[in-house]
Protein backbone atom coordinates (compact mmCIF):
# COMPACT_ATOMS: atom_id res chain seq x y z
CA UNK A 1 0.00 0.00 0.00
CA UNK A 2 2.99 2.86 0.86
CA UNK A 3 4.14 1.93 -2.24
CA UNK A 4 1.00 2.43 -4.58
CA UNK A 5 0.51 5.48 -2.81
CA UNK A 6 3.52 6.51 -3.83
CA UNK A 7 3.08 6.00 -7.40
CA UNK A 8 -0.10 7.80 -7.31
CA UNK A 9 1.68 10.93 -5.56
CA UNK A 10 4.39 10.71 -8.40
CA UNK A 11 1.85 10.66 -11.41
CA UNK A 12 -0.13 13.94 -10.18
CA UNK A 13 3.42 15.72 -9.75
CA UNK A 14 3.82 15.13 -13.04
CA UNK A 15 0.43 15.56 -14.42
CA UNK A 16 0.68 19.24 -12.87
CA UNK A 17 3.68 20.11 -15.59
CA UNK A 18 1.69 20.60 -18.29
CA UNK A 19 0.00 24.04 -16.73
CA UNK A 20 3.22 25.21 -16.38
CA UNK A 21 4.18 25.10 -19.99
CA UNK A 22 0.78 26.67 -21.00
CA UNK A 23 1.77 29.73 -18.72
CA UNK A 24 4.77 30.15 -20.12
CA UNK A 25 3.40 30.34 -23.37
CA UNK A 26 0.81 32.69 -22.76
CA UNK A 27 3.15 34.95 -21.18
CA UNK A 28 5.48 35.20 -24.25
CA UNK A 29 1.86 35.66 -26.57
CA UNK A 30 1.09 38.82 -23.99
CA UNK A 31 4.89 40.11 -24.02
CA UNK A 32 4.64 40.13 -27.67
CA UNK A 33 1.37 41.85 -27.83
CA UNK A 34 2.53 44.34 -25.69
CA UNK A 35 6.13 44.92 -27.64
CA UNK A 36 3.52 44.97 -30.78
CA UNK A 37 1.64 47.91 -28.92
CA UNK A 38 4.23 50.08 -27.78
CA UNK A 39 5.78 50.08 -31.59
CA UNK A 40 2.23 50.58 -32.88
CA UNK A 41 1.98 53.37 -30.64
CA UNK A 42 5.49 54.99 -31.22
CA UNK A 43 4.64 55.27 -34.76
CA UNK A 44 1.34 56.47 -34.06
CA UNK A 45 3.19 59.40 -32.21
CA UNK A 46 6.22 59.39 -35.02
CA UNK A 47 3.04 59.57 -37.60
CA UNK A 48 1.09 62.45 -35.48
CA UNK A 49 4.12 64.52 -35.13
CA UNK A 50 4.86 64.68 -38.86
CA UNK A 51 1.30 65.33 -39.81
CA UNK A 52 1.19 68.24 -37.31
CA UNK A 53 4.64 69.60 -38.63
CA UNK A 54 2.74 70.50 -41.35
CA UNK A 55 -0.99 71.58 -39.49
CA UNK A 56 -0.66 75.40 -40.61
CA UNK A 57 -1.77 77.86 -38.04
CA UNK A 58 -5.55 79.08 -38.99
CA UNK A 59 -6.83 80.63 -36.20
CA UNK A 60 -5.28 83.41 -34.27
CA UNK A 61 -6.99 84.65 -31.20
CA UNK A 62 -6.12 88.49 -29.79
CA UNK A 63 -7.64 89.11 -26.21
CA UNK A 64 -6.44 91.79 -23.98
CA UNK A 65 -7.45 95.33 -24.21
CA UNK A 66 -5.67 96.58 -27.43
CA UNK A 67 -7.10 99.89 -28.97
CA UNK A 68 -4.00 100.19 -30.82
CA UNK A 69 -2.59 96.79 -32.11
CA UNK A 70 -5.04 95.37 -35.35
CA UNK A 71 -4.90 91.40 -36.24
CA UNK A 72 -2.82 93.18 -39.35
CA UNK A 73 -0.17 94.17 -37.22
CA UNK A 74 -0.01 90.64 -35.77
CA UNK A 75 -0.11 89.04 -38.55
CA UNK A 76 2.65 90.71 -40.05
CA UNK A 77 5.12 90.48 -36.81
CA UNK A 78 4.00 87.04 -37.19
CA UNK A 79 5.02 86.75 -41.33
CA UNK A 80 7.87 89.20 -40.46
CA UNK A 81 9.58 86.14 -39.77
CA UNK A 82 10.05 84.25 -42.97
CA UNK A 83 8.93 81.09 -41.24
CA UNK A 84 5.46 78.90 -41.96
CA UNK A 85 2.71 79.09 -40.31
CA UNK A 86 2.61 75.51 -38.96
CA UNK A 87 1.46 74.33 -35.62
CA UNK A 88 4.66 72.59 -34.70
CA UNK A 89 7.71 74.61 -36.56
CA UNK A 90 6.24 78.30 -35.23
CA UNK A 91 8.44 79.37 -32.34
CA UNK A 92 6.03 81.32 -30.11
CA UNK A 93 9.28 82.94 -28.13
CA UNK A 94 10.17 84.53 -31.14
CA UNK A 95 6.68 85.58 -32.25
CA UNK A 96 6.92 87.00 -28.57
CA UNK A 97 9.85 89.32 -29.52
CA UNK A 98 8.44 90.65 -32.78
CA UNK A 99 5.37 92.22 -31.39
CA UNK A 100 7.29 93.50 -28.43
CA UNK A 101 8.61 95.61 -30.98
CA UNK A 102 5.43 97.29 -31.00
CA UNK A 103 6.17 100.72 -29.55
CA UNK A 104 3.14 100.62 -27.97
CA UNK A 105 2.94 96.96 -26.70
CA UNK A 106 3.37 96.79 -22.75
CA UNK A 107 3.58 93.02 -22.15
CA UNK A 108 2.53 90.61 -24.90
CA UNK A 109 1.91 86.38 -23.91
CA UNK A 110 2.12 83.98 -27.13
CA UNK A 111 0.78 79.80 -27.02
CA UNK A 112 -0.35 77.49 -29.71
CA UNK A 113 -3.14 75.53 -28.69
CA UNK A 114 -4.01 72.19 -30.93
CA UNK A 115 -4.65 71.61 -33.24
CA UNK A 116 -4.18 75.01 -35.41
CA UNK A 117 -4.88 77.60 -32.77
CA UNK A 118 -2.36 80.89 -32.04
CA UNK A 119 -3.10 82.50 -28.93
CA UNK A 120 -1.82 86.04 -28.24
CA UNK A 121 -3.07 88.57 -24.98
CA UNK A 122 -1.73 91.98 -25.27
CA UNK A 123 -1.31 94.72 -22.60
CA UNK A 124 -0.88 98.14 -24.30
CA UNK A 125 0.96 101.22 -22.70
CA UNK A 126 -2.86 103.18 -21.99
CA UNK A 127 -1.33 107.18 -22.61
CA UNK A 128 -2.49 109.98 -19.58
CA UNK A 129 -0.12 112.62 -21.52
CA UNK A 130 1.47 113.39 -24.63
CA UNK A 131 5.60 113.67 -24.57
CA UNK A 132 7.34 116.51 -26.41
CA UNK A 133 4.79 116.04 -29.08
CA UNK A 134 5.66 112.99 -31.10
CA UNK A 135 5.47 110.28 -28.20
CA UNK A 136 3.04 109.41 -25.20
CA UNK A 137 3.62 108.25 -21.86
CA UNK A 138 1.96 105.99 -19.33
CA UNK A 139 0.49 106.48 -15.91
CA UNK A 140 4.08 104.88 -14.66
CA UNK A 141 6.05 107.53 -17.10
CA UNK A 142 6.84 105.25 -19.45
CA UNK A 143 7.63 107.56 -22.42
CA UNK A 144 6.22 105.31 -25.95
CA UNK A 145 5.21 106.28 -29.48
CA UNK A 146 1.18 105.28 -31.06
CA UNK A 147 0.93 104.25 -34.23
CA UNK A 148 0.40 107.56 -36.39
CA UNK A 149 -2.88 107.14 -37.55
CA UNK A 150 -3.35 108.00 -33.58
CA UNK A 151 -1.91 111.49 -33.59
CA UNK A 152 -3.85 113.80 -32.63
CA UNK A 153 -6.78 111.63 -31.98
CA UNK A 154 -6.66 112.07 -27.96
CA UNK A 155 -6.95 115.65 -26.09
CA UNK A 156 -4.17 114.67 -23.72
CA UNK A 157 -2.52 116.79 -20.89
CA UNK A 158 1.02 118.59 -22.82
CA UNK A 159 4.04 117.72 -21.10
CA UNK A 160 7.85 118.72 -22.27
CA UNK A 161 11.17 117.86 -20.91
CA UNK A 162 14.43 116.55 -21.05
CA UNK A 163 14.78 113.04 -22.00
CA UNK A 164 14.76 111.02 -19.21
CA UNK A 165 12.47 113.40 -17.18
CA UNK A 166 9.20 111.64 -17.96
CA UNK A 167 8.39 110.30 -14.51
CA UNK A 168 9.52 113.53 -12.91
CA UNK A 169 7.34 115.55 -14.98
CA UNK A 170 4.47 113.34 -15.05
CA UNK A 171 4.36 113.56 -11.07
CA UNK A 172 4.72 117.29 -11.16
CA UNK A 173 2.00 117.90 -13.83
CA UNK A 174 -0.05 115.51 -11.16
CA UNK A 175 0.71 117.58 -8.12
CA UNK A 176 0.14 120.58 -9.92
CA UNK A 177 -2.78 120.01 -11.43
CA UNK A 178 -4.58 118.83 -8.36
CA UNK A 179 -3.76 122.32 -6.84
CA UNK A 180 -5.40 124.11 -9.65
CA UNK A 181 -8.16 122.27 -10.14
CA UNK A 182 -9.48 122.71 -5.98
CA UNK A 183 -9.69 125.84 -7.50
CA UNK A 184 -11.40 125.38 -11.00
CA UNK A 185 -8.16 125.84 -12.84
CA UNK A 186 -6.83 123.23 -15.80
CA UNK A 187 -3.55 122.70 -16.36
CA UNK A 188 -3.07 121.94 -20.44
CA UNK A 189 0.81 122.15 -20.88
CA UNK A 190 3.44 121.90 -18.50
CA UNK A 191 7.41 122.23 -19.01
CA UNK A 192 10.33 121.60 -17.49
CA UNK A 193 13.69 123.02 -18.86
CA UNK A 194 17.27 121.42 -18.85
CA UNK A 195 17.69 123.97 -15.64
CA UNK A 196 14.60 122.49 -14.07
CA UNK A 197 12.64 125.69 -14.52
CA UNK A 198 8.77 125.43 -14.72
CA UNK A 199 6.72 126.96 -16.74
CA UNK A 200 2.68 126.11 -16.63
CA UNK A 201 -0.42 126.86 -19.61
CA UNK A 202 -3.71 126.84 -18.29
CA UNK A 203 -6.63 125.70 -20.71
CA UNK A 204 -7.22 129.59 -20.83
CA UNK A 205 -3.80 130.11 -22.14
CA UNK A 206 -2.92 132.11 -19.15
CA UNK A 207 0.79 131.25 -19.09
CA UNK A 208 2.86 130.72 -15.85
CA UNK A 209 6.55 131.04 -14.56
CA UNK A 210 7.48 129.14 -11.53
CA UNK A 211 10.70 128.92 -11.59
CA UNK A 212 13.05 126.67 -10.11
CA UNK A 213 11.47 127.48 -6.24
CA UNK A 214 8.76 126.62 -4.16
CA UNK A 215 6.40 125.72 -6.71
CA UNK A 216 3.38 124.75 -4.25
CA UNK A 217 3.67 128.45 -2.64
CA UNK A 218 4.03 130.04 -6.00
CA UNK A 219 0.96 128.49 -7.14
CA UNK A 220 -1.06 129.33 -4.22
CA UNK A 221 -0.03 132.82 -5.17
CA UNK A 222 -1.48 132.86 -8.37
CA UNK A 223 -4.93 131.19 -7.07
CA UNK A 224 -4.71 134.54 -5.06
CA UNK A 225 -3.99 137.40 -7.41
CA UNK A 226 -5.80 135.58 -10.40
CA UNK A 227 -9.15 137.12 -9.55
CA UNK A 228 -8.40 140.32 -8.85
CA UNK A 229 -5.89 140.61 -11.89
CA UNK A 230 -9.45 139.07 -13.86
CA UNK A 231 -11.22 142.18 -12.86
CA UNK A 232 -8.97 144.87 -13.90
CA UNK A 233 -8.51 142.95 -17.06
CA UNK A 234 -12.03 143.66 -17.48
CA UNK A 235 -11.70 147.69 -16.20
CA UNK A 236 -8.96 148.00 -19.03
CA UNK A 237 -10.48 145.60 -21.65
CA UNK A 238 -7.53 143.74 -21.84
CA UNK A 239 -7.11 140.08 -20.53
CA UNK A 240 -3.59 138.13 -19.21
CA UNK A 241 -1.36 137.08 -20.49
CA UNK A 242 1.29 135.35 -18.63
CA UNK A 243 1.84 135.75 -14.69
CA UNK A 244 5.31 135.70 -13.71
CA UNK A 245 5.96 134.24 -9.90
CA UNK A 246 9.45 134.17 -9.78
CA UNK A 247 9.63 136.60 -7.20
CA UNK A 248 9.63 136.61 -3.19
CA UNK A 249 6.47 138.17 -3.61
CA UNK A 250 3.79 139.57 -5.99
CA UNK A 251 4.21 139.20 -9.41
CA UNK A 252 4.63 140.81 -13.22
CA UNK A 253 1.53 140.53 -15.17
CA UNK A 254 1.69 140.45 -19.08
CA UNK A 255 -1.76 141.72 -20.95
CA UNK A 256 -3.61 141.54 -24.22
CA UNK A 257 -6.38 143.44 -25.50
CA UNK A 258 -9.83 141.70 -24.41
CA UNK A 259 -10.77 140.02 -28.37
CA UNK A 260 -14.66 141.36 -28.90
CA UNK A 261 -16.92 139.36 -31.18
Amino acid sequence: MPQAALNVRCRRIGNDSHPSNDVQFGGVILLLMLLETILWSGWAVISWMKAASHQPISRLIVTGEHDYTSIDDIRQASQSLGEPMTFMRQNVAVIKQQIERLPWIKQVSVSKQWPDQLKIHLVEHIPVARWNDWSRVDAEGIPFREPIEWVGKQTLPLLYGPEGSEKEVLESYLAMSTILAASKYTLKMLTMSARHSWQLTLDNNVRLELGRDDRTGRLKRFIELYPILQQQGLDKNKRVSYVDLRYESGASVGWVPLRTN
